[in-house]
């Protein structure tokens, strides 16, 4: 099992280490990491970082994603230029789709093992007020056409690297009904991809208050999978939020008043303040989470949080290490 740490290619990680992929790679060496799991949003460009530090990629994380793909005419057309680029990933079907090939092929060049796709979908006023506008069912549907049209465009119908299928806790992939996961599985025209499950976005779905319930939630979970299901959950991106009661409190209410009429910034803006509250990225303490990748028996462990320095970073990698005695 390969263990990786979260990193990007923005500023706020680069400047850390002075914008310098040696010192990424002597710091995944120092920690005892085989390396990092990149996020990017664009092409990297020039910037590109060692192929030996890079082991799987992070696509960008669109919101409304499958909204271009299905309902392309729903795009206002005065989307301004971020939302386009952040929220709905393209302008159109033909856009999203040649924009997530070039993704894949930098994952290709890169030689990774995997790149990681949310499969999920959410409006910014649902954020506040959980009322689903789309169905887990319909946004897999999405997915699968989504993926299967651009695979069919690859030689022999697969994917350059395979496609990590990631649960949020927003409807698409949940993990909460297998019979919703088989669907999925079923419309999958290629065999190149795997289910990665991120611990601690399925805590939030579960609105654990406590990492002991959350261990336990997400073991039971997980155990009510199909043998089918649960074999391909192939990597963990392994860390802990217990948001329920911050989730229970300020969530399930309307959006700030006036929330439709600002601009897309100014909208992101009202959300920055309430996801990391709900999304912690905080290292499991409890020994417990052994459990977990026990249950799994991984290929990749990707230690992912949020932190403010390279020391911080340094400090949590070592509290979850710890927990799970690697």
């Amino acid at each position: 099992m390969q263990q990786l740490v979260n990193f990007s290619t923005y500023e706020v990680d680069l400047e850390r280490f002075n914008n310098n992929w040696s010192e990424v790679q002597q710091f995944c060496s120092d920690e005892g990491l085989d390396g990092v799991e990149l996020l990017y949003g664009t092409d990297p460009g020039d910037n590109i970082p060692p192929s030996d530090l890079v082991k799987t990629v992070h696509f960008p994380g669109w919101f409304g994603w499958t909204r271009t793909w299905t309902d392309p005419h729903s795009i206002p057309d005065n989307a301004e230029p971020a939302e386009i680029e952040y929220f709905f990933g393209a302008e159109d079907p033909k856009r999203l789709f040649s924009r997530f090939s070039s993704l894949l092929n930098i994952a290709h060049d890169l030689n990774t093992s995997y790149g990681v796709l949310h499969v999920s979908h959410v409006e910014l006023d649902e954020v506040f007020t959980r009322q689903f506008r789309r169905k887990s069912h319909e946004i897999l549907f999405a997915a699968a056409s989504f993926v299967n049209a651009v695979a069919a465009s690859y030689p022999g119908g697969e994917p350059p690297v395979p496609i990590a299928f990631e649960n949020l806790w927003w409807p698409g992939l949940t993990y909460q009904s297998d019979e919703e996961l088989q669907f999925f599985m079923d419309l999958l025209q290629f065999d190149n991809w795997i289910f990665l499950l991120d611990t601690g976005h399925l805590m939030n779905h579960l609105q654990v208050k406590t990492e002991q319930e959350g261990i336990k939630q997400v073991l039971s979970t997980l155990k009510r999978l199909s043998p089918r299901t649960r074999d391909r959950i192939r990597s963990i991106h392994l860390q802990c939020s217990t948001s329920g009661q911050y989730q229970k409190t300020y969530f399930h209410c309307p959006p700030p008043q006036g929330f439709e009429d600002l601009s897309y910034r100014e909208r992101m803006a009202k959300l920055i303040h309430h996801i990391p509250h709900i999304d912690e990225h905080r290292p499991f303490s409890q020994k417990e989470c052994r459990d977990i990748i026990s249950l799994i028996e991984p290929d990749t462990l990707v230690h992912e949080f949020i932190t403010g320095s390279r020391d911080e970073l340094k400090e949590k990698i070592r509290k979850q290490k710890r927990a799970i005695n690697f």
